[in-house]
Parts: structure tokens; C-alpha cells; sequence
């Protein structure tokens, strides 16, 4: 239960919009040390008494709000919360200074960034309340932090994941270059939909926490180990007749790539799949055996939009090649897998499809520091040169905090 001053309290005077994250508060708080911040009316504080915490501090810089939050630990009987008055940013470094530990910090700040102007500064005062937050956060602890400037974003350093045929290596790659954070193919090319799935299912280490993921199809052939009757992701070099080749039907397609999907979503908190048919053709199927793959990829790519519509897109880099290019000069001597130009062509319709401005406008600023750092001299050793890469590497530092911050 809660009093709420409707007239003079900041905004409605309760912040309706955290009911769902208070919930979560009080169902990991038991038996803890809880330090909440800005706490406001006390709702985190009270919540987290609720959940059975051991010890609740709540600190809010603002005298009258303390004193609702004390008349609502009174009004629910909570014995075990007391609240202080004073300066987050001030009180933070004074308790670790102290030796002070919690099993769980809440942080929930008012808006550092009211407009887009503010966004730089604002996000070093988050960058800085944070760091304090955490270095309060006993060993296996919870941070729960919020932030209600809808001005703050994540690009261009969010974790990207990409797994599929070596198509997604070409396009991871250059993500790569242009200093994303990004995991290609951790456990090698996977072609087809199944060993894609077990990739997803190995490479989750409860700990990296990707915002998107692109998975590229190349097949829908796999080669099952007559055995185990186990689709393989490698033949490990054994002979061939220990294997059988099999195709995919575009429901299993849909079904090995649904379960990935709800593993990134639910293990990951993956927010975004892009899906891609990659336009390397197989040439041991025939092309027109080639066709017939894709097209089944095709098929079950169309079914996973319309089964997550929020989640899934398609973006169309097999059609790119096939119908914008539609020139062997886009291919590699090999006439199989698309040349530099080509990747390059679709990196560019990605970035134009996926990019905010704010990361087109990172990839512009670094282009010239890549260039540099990639410049190769006759004379590397010399002291021009050593200056020269020292200049670089300084410009790249200075990039790379300005977007981090």
C-alpha cells in the first residue's frame, strides 16, 4: 500500500510504469541487503521488504519524498527499511569507501537526457552512477538499474550474433572492420537450419547478452550419421559411408529455426532476428538442385516472419545478388560464392536497411581512422611512421569513448 501525493508529487506522483520491475525486485530480494537509490516514495524499498529482504536502505536527495517513504514503510508494517537523505552520487563512493556490500543495488535516477542535446553528458552520468552502483554489488549480487531518457540508445556497440554459411562470414566480417561487437560463427560454417540450431544451443554462456542475431541459410541438405540418425555439422573427415544426405522439408526448416529463435529470445534476451538466404550456389546439387534449396529456404524464411512478426525479418541478399546484380563480375573466379564487390554492394543496402543515423554517422567518422590504421608503409620501423600510428591509434581512442559514453 502506498500514499501518493496526486497533486504535488512528480508527475502522477507514483510512477505507474515500474509496477512489472518492483514485482521483479521483490521476487529476488530474500534473505538480502538491499540499497535502493533515488527511491523516491520508497516503492523499490517497499517492494523489496515485501520479497522478504534481510535489510532495506532507501536514499533519496529530496526531504519530502523520504517522508512519505517512511510514512509507507509505517502504513505496511515493514520494521526492517529506514531511509536517508542525501546525495546519491555523493553517498556512493563514501559506503565503498567504507567497505559497504549489498546483495542487491536498485538505481533508479530521474531523466539525465530531456532532449537530444543532453544525450552526450547524460550518458556519462549514467556511465558514472552505474560503475558506483556496481562496485557496491557483493560477489554473485544483482544491479538493477533504469532509465526513463528515451533519448539514450545502444547502437553502434550493441552484441550482434551472426551463424550460418560462410556468406555470414563475409557479412560478419565487415561488421567486424568497422568495430562492431560482433560473434561470427563461433564453431565454424554451419549451412543448413539444424546446425545453425546447434550453434544456438552450444554458444550461450548465460552471460553475453546479444541484441540481434542474423542467421544466414545456405542448404537445406544435412548429412545424418547412419548410427545415431544424428544430423552432423561436421563429417569429422571419417568415410562417406558412414553418412546419409537428406533434405529438409520446409516444415522442419521452420521448426529446428524456431527453436533457435526462442533460445536467443529467452536464454540471450535476442530482440531482433534478421534471416538471410544466402546467395552462394551449390554446385555438387546441380543449379538447378541449387534452386530447389534456396527455394525451400525461401519458403520457410516467409513462415518465420509471419510466425514472429516482431522479432523476425527477412533481408534479401539472395535476391540482391540474383536480380539487382545478375552478373558472373559479382561472382568469384569460382562462379560460386559473391565476389568482394558484391558483399560490399550488400553491405551497403544492409546498412542503409538496418542503421540509425547515429551509427551511419560512427562508420563516417571512423572511415578515415580505418584508412590510416590499415596503411601499409615501406618503412614500418621508421620514426615518421611510428608517429603516424600512434596519431591513428590516439583518434581511434578518442572515437571509440566519445561513442561508448
Amino acid at each position: 500500500r502506498y500514499r501518493v501525493d496526486v497533486e504535488n508529487g512528480q508527475k502522477t506522483g507514483f510512477f505507474l510504469d515500474q509496477k512489472y520491475n518492483r514485482l521483479a525486485v521483490s521476487r529476488i530480494a530474500k534473505d538480502k541487503r538491499v540499497l535502493d537509490c533515488f527511491t523516491h516514495t520508497g516503492s523499490f524499498a517497499l517492494n523489496a521488504a515485501r520479497g522478504g529482504a534481510k535489510e532495506v536502505t532507501g536514499v533519496d536527495a529530496s526531504e519530502e519524498p523520504i517522508q512519505m517513504a517512511e510514512r509507507n514503510a509505517d502504513l505496511n508494517g515493514f520494521q526492517n527499511v529506514r531511509f536517508l537523505t542525501a546525495d546519491v552520487l555523493v553517498l556512493l563512493p563514501k559506503l565503498r569507501a567504507e567497505g559497504k556490500k549489498y546483495d542487491l543495488v536498485i538505481l533508479d535516477p530521474p531523466a539525465f537526457a530531456k532532449a537530444k542535446a543532453s544525450v552526450r553528458n547524460a550518458t556519462k552520468g549514467y556511465r558514472e552512477i552505474n560503475t558506483a552502483g556496481m562496485k557496491l554489488v557483493k560477489k554473485g549480487g544483482f544491479l538493477a538499474t533504469c532509465s526513463c531518457s528515451h533519448f539514450m540508445t545502444r547502437e553502434p556497440f550493441e552484441q550482434m550474433l551472426f551463424v550460418g554459411s560462410c556468406f555470414a562470414d563475409s557479412i560478419g566480417k565487415r561488421f567486424q572492420e568497422e568495430r562492431f561487437r560482433v560473434t561470427v560463427n563461433p564453431f565454424g560454417v554451419m549451412y543448413n537450419p539444424v546446425s545453425i540450431l546447434h550453434t544456438i544451443e552450444r554458444v550461450g554462456d548465460g552471460q553475453t547478452r546479444w541484441r540481434v542475431a542474423v542467421l544466414t541459410l545456405g542448404t537445406n541438405h544435412v548429412y545424418v550419421e547412419k548410427a545415431t540418425g544424428e544430423v552432423v555439422d561436421n563429417c569429422g573427415k571419417r568415410p562417406a559411408h558412414l553418412f546419409e544426405e537428406r533434405e529438409l522439408t520446409v516444415g522442419e526448416c521452420v521448426e529446428n529455426l524456431s527453436r533457435a529463435i526462442d533460445i536467443l529470445r529467452e536464454r540471450d534476451g535476442v530482440e531482433k532476428v534478421i534471416v538471410t538466404v544466402s546467395p552462394i550456389r551449390y554446385a555438387k546439387y546441380g543449379f538447378h538442385g541449387s534452386q530447389l534449396s534456396k527455394a525451400v529456404l525461401l519458403l520457410a524464411t516467409d513462415e518465420l516472419a509471419k510466425k514472429y512478426p516482431d522479432v523476425v525479418t527477412y533481408f534479401p541478399a539472395y535476391e540482391i545478388v540474383n536480380d539487382e546484380l545478375r552478373d558472373y563480375r559479382f561472382y568469384a573466379p569460382d562462379m560460386l560464392h559473391p565476389s568482394e564487390q558484391a558483399v560490399e554492394y550488400i553491405w551497403e543496402r544492409l546498412s542503409n536497411t538496418y542503421f540509425s543515423a547515429k551509427t551511419r554517422h560512427f562508420i563516417e567518422e571512423y572511415r578515415p581512422v580505418k584508412a590510416a590504421l590499415a596503411h601499409r608503409p615501406f618503412h614500418p620501423e621508421s620514426a615518421e611512421y611510428q608517429q603516424f600510428l600512434a596519431q591513428a591509434n590516439e583518434k581511434l581512442e578518442v572515437l571509440m569513448r566519445k561513442y561508448r559514453e
